[in-house]
């Protein structure tokens, strides 16, 4: 509803937190296309072994896009 610019914006800031929390526990974020990403975990343990860790949806839930 306000447009690809805005929609940019936000994958791109998106990306930054995704990427930015992901180097903190030693793993790597990937934007596929679209609204797509991948995780991948290095040399991790099991804990972190999760469909989608609820610190990732904690992360994204309070993501304000003029932030």
């Amino acid at each position: 509803t306000m447009g690809h610019a805005v929609g940019d914006i936000l994958l791109e800031r998106i990306a930054y937190r995704l990427d930015s929390y992901f180097k903190k526990i030693n793993g790597i974020v990937a934007r596929l296309g679209g609204d797509e990403f991948a995780f991948v975990w290095l040399n991790t343990d099991a804990k972190f072994a999760l469909p989608c860790p609820p610190s990732i949806i904690e992360k994204l839930s309070t993501f304000d896009i003029l932030s």
